[in-house]
């Protein structure tokens, strides 16, 4: 079957037919793959009568908003559908609505078109002979008398395209929408066991089926009988944590995505046929005898009441003494919040508070680990930031010298500083700020900025919580009367699910954070922060930097070919490779937050910076290219990358002239220091990223030479936890050194990955804790690479249930479901009298030793040279 190209395929095929019956192989047509280089290709729309322009592909994104990879590490792209067009038309901000219904289909999930309730009207052009569309005198485009009613969620869009919605003007096409529309979800509610409850006004949390049917005035009596298949259809009661109604299923598939494509646990499927269709658990098991690990994302997902979570497992969650729970009513009423699904919003409705403060009260310190964000209600805020120069220290004598390993200056001495006092905020803050308000709150440093914000600016707090980083700068209250709703990861990450929300959080960081993240380039921060130039700069970047997202294993770039991007490392870990002549690749290095690459090639690619060199430097840059990148970065876990294109890059180099000049001289110094490297000295430096202890905080060292094997280690962290040890005295060597199963305390954890409640989070001194609300999932013991996460039984809640139930919930003897496991962690002690972890100090030779994956790496490479 030949592949033909968009313009190569007949009109008819184009406008009429949908995109599963001309794209699957062997049918009448095939369209082209979808790439980066149509996304350039911009579509002539009319939307409801009005001119709109939409990419004819779009980047391929996952549930939070993160590109999809395909095999050859490459992104991916997709077609664009209507409803991406319109929802970007519609839906400018957080709060806007779409105008199409959607019920099968939700953002974050490949559209399947089964409900056939986002239908829409389009109308394609006239065509000449020559196959351009025909224009009437003005040069507008006339559209066809013929129309078609297709499912917006699965329709892909074609250049001059009349689209119509239920907002349409026209109102034949309004009417017929609406008709076809109400008709689809008649059908669904009439095998409903009460299709009369969404006339109930009374009742403020229908479920979406019904809030639709409401909308789109279904008869309070049906027209259609209810099939006897429903009505025979069993409740599946086997999970005290879901309740399964598989009457009111209407096989939407929400749920089956949801824990296939969004949880990946692949648990939900179908079984049976004709009306005898049904979900089911693993091989059509009971749900709580299955492998379901409960986590309620299918149950969240559902749009009726065939998945339900009770009541009583809504985790509760400490909150502080100026602080109100919220109903679910005031949480829907905050723009940001009405995209989150409200079965979420009431399994986790504890995640919510509501905080006052008054005139000077402080809601968080520069440094303090972020837990949570805070949207605006009412008053104002200060934030402020002191400016301080980077302490990132870095070993010469690797190429470039920006493939380093790097080290905090917090593993050199000792100090009675907190991780957060004199590590983590050692930036300075260099984003949008307005004028210092007259009536600051007291009396700052001349090198300070100040900035305000209020409701209109929707939230801070954001970036640090997303993480689980350090704050950038402290925020106070200005007025007496200042609201904040406080929420936690969790809700943070389904906002992300929302393309309004997620552009919002991006504009917010280009606004508030860009310029942190510029600091950390030695150039940029040698600028005056009061100056001009560095405002200037940031403005000028503010649209144009890319923020890329990059998983384990992807190749960034690539040796030997040109380097188009200055890459900032913002979060996770990037391995330099390198290749000798003979073709060997061996590890050189790696960089971690805050390093970056790929500017110096560029810049030796500019003549006014080459021209400058002398011919010793001049001879090592050509040895290795002139403009090419001199190694291979790969990234080591999930990377979040800042990147500044080559074109922008060389304009910043041409207007000023303050940073060209540091530029420049940066350049001399890194091409002085290069010295090329064998194999043989990245033996130790592959060994050490291969085991993953570039990510490392914590770790609990054993020195083999001085161990006895008297396992008093074991037996003291036992001791301290009940009777459950948090540690196994086994795991990887790295030369003399037992690196033990204990939590790493990782600086990019990613056992908080996909937690449903937020009950991993880090403490105060950067180590891993699980609250009291785990709900025994089992999510973060299955992300944790490293094994040190372990479920573990909860002896004083035992039931009468008897343990039959393999699901990590059991009925308690009142009835009410209790957690059965939860997740344990090394929690280093801190509740102790010796404030030290007890496998350290129970040690009676001197063997046990915590410390950083990086100091670990120092101390093996003194001693090989000793």
């Amino acid at each position: 079957m030949a592949d033909l190209s968009e313009k190569q395929i007949p009109s008819f095929a184009r406008r009429e037919y949908e995109l599963q019956e001309y794209t699957v192989e062997g049918q009448i047509v095939t369209l082209s793959p979808a790439n980066a280089e149509k996304q350039a290709d911009l579509l002539n729309l009319m939307i409801d009568g009005n001119f709109f322009q939409f990419p004819r592909t779009v980047m391929t994104l996952d549930a939070y908003g993160s590109p999809v990879y395909d095999k050859f590490g490459e992104v991916t792209y997709r077609y664009s559908t209507i409803y991406d067009a319109v929802d970007k038309y519609y839906r400018t901000q957080p709060g806007d609505e779409n105008p199409i219904p959607i019920l099968c289909h939700q953002q974050h999930l490949n559209p399947v078109a089964m409900c056939r309730v986002c239908m829409v009207a389009v109308q394609g052009p006239e065509m000449e002979r020559s196959g351009e569309p025909k224009r009437d005198e003005n040069g507008n485009v006339i559209f066809s008398s013929r129309s078609t009613i297709v499912p917006s969620c699965h329709r892909t869009l074609d250049d001059h395209l009349s689209i119509h919605t239920p907002r349409t003007p026209n109102e034949k096409f309004r009417s017929q929408i609406r008709r076809l529309g109400g008709l689809a979800v008649e059908l669904l509610m009439s095998d409903q066991a009460n299709p009369q409850r969404h006339l109930q006004v009374e009742d403020k949390q229908l479920p979406e089926l019904y809030k639709l049917a409401r909308q789109v005035d279904v008869p309070a009596s049906p027209r259609f009988p209810r099939s006897s298949s429903h009505a025979t259809r069993t409740v599946d009661t086997s999970s005290l944590m879901i309740k399964v109604d598989h009457g009111a299923c209407i096989m939407c598939d929400r749920c089956i995505r949801g824990c296939t494509d969004v949880k990946h646990n692949n648990v939900i499927g179908r079984t049976g046929s004709g009306y005898q269709t049904r979900i089911s658990f693993d091989l059509d098991q009971p749900m709580g005898d299955s492998s379901c690990v409960e986590c309620g994302e299918c149950a969240i997902s559902c749009p009726t009441d065939a998945l339900t979570i009770h009541e009583q497992n809504i985790p509760i969650m400490e909150i502080g003494a100026n602080s109100s729970e919220l109903t679910i009513e005031e949480i829907q009423s905050h723009p940001l919040l009405k995209t989150v699904p409200l079965k979420y919003l009431s399994f986790i409705k504890h995640s919510f508070s509501r905080k006052t403060y008054r005139r000077g009260d402080v809601i968080f310190r520069e440094g303090e680990i972020g837990q949570t964000a805070f949207l605006m209600e009412s008053g104002r805020f200060q934030i402020t930031a002191l400016s301080r120069q980077k302490t990132l220290k870095k070993h010469e004598g690797s190429v470039f010298s920006l493939m380093t390993r790097f080290r905090f200056d917090m593993e050199d001495g000792d100090s009675t500083e907190s991780h957060s006092q004199k590590t983590y905020n050692t930036f300075t803050y260099g984003g949008t700020f307005s004028a210092p308000p007259k009536d600051v709150l007291k009396v700052l440093p001349d090198h300070a900025f100040v900035s305000v914000v209020t409701k209109d600016d929707h939230l801070f707090g954001e970036a640090s919580c997303l993480n689980n980083y350090p704050r950038a700068f402290t925020v106070e209250a200005m007025d007496d009367e200042c609201s904040v709703i406080e929420i936690r990861r969790n809700i943070v990450l389904m906002l992300m699910r929302d393309r309004s929300s997620r552009e919002l959080l991006e504009k917010l960081y280009r606004e508030r954070a860009l310029g942190v993240d510029l600091k950390k380039i030695e150039y940029f921060s040698s600028l005056d922060e009061a100056g001009q130039d560095m405002r200037r700069i940031e403005r000028l970047l503010k649209d144009k930097v890319e923020l890329t997202k990059v998983r384990p294993g992807q190749m960034i770039t690539r040796q030997g070919t040109e380097s188009n991007y200055l890459n900032l490392v913002r979060i996770g870990f990037v391995r330099i490779e390198k290749k000798t002549a003979s073709g060997e690749t061996y590890v050189e290095s790696y960089l971690g937050p805050g390093n970056h690459f790929g500017d110096l090639e560029m810049l030796i690619d500019i003549d006014t910076c080459y021209d400058t060199l002398n011919d010793m430097q001049r001879s090592t840059v050509d040895q290795y290219g002139r403009g090419l990148n001199q190694a291979s970065y790969v990234a080591m876990d999930n990377v979040e990358l800042l990147r500044i294109p080559k074109q922008v890059f060389q304009e910043i180099y041409a207007q000023y002239p303050t940073i060209a000049q540091a530029m420049r001289k940066l350049a001399k110094e890194n091409l002085d220091k290069i010295r090329v490297m064998q194999p043989t000295d990245s033996g130790a430096m592959q060994n050490f990223l291969d085991q993953g202890l570039a990510n490392a905080q914590n770790l609990l060292v054993i020195d083999l030479l001085k161990c006895t094997r008297c396992d008093e280690c074991t037996k003291a962290c036992s001791d301290a936890h009940l009777g459950t040890t948090r540690l196994i005295r086994e795991g990887l060597r790295f030369d003399k050194y037992l690196v033990t199963s204990s939590c790493r305390s990782c600086r990019d954890p990613y056992c908080m990955l996909g937690c449903p409640v937020d009950a991993i989070h880090r403490g105060p001194d950067f180590n891993m804790k699980i609250e009291s609300w785990c709900i025994g999932c089992g999510l973060c013991e299955e992300h944790c690479p490293y094994g040190n996460i372990n479920m573990q039984p909860l002896p004083e809640k035992k039931s009468w249930w008897g343990g039959q139930s393999k699901g990590p919930i059991e009925a308690g003897a009142d009835g009410r479901a209790v957690i059965k496991v939860q997740a344990t962690i090394c929690d280093l002690c801190t509740e102790t009298s010796s404030k030290q972890p007890s496998c350290v100090y129970a040690c009676p030779h001197d063997a046990a030793h915590r410390m950083s994956g990086e100091k670990l790496l120092n101390l093996v490479d003194l001693e090989s040279r000793n």
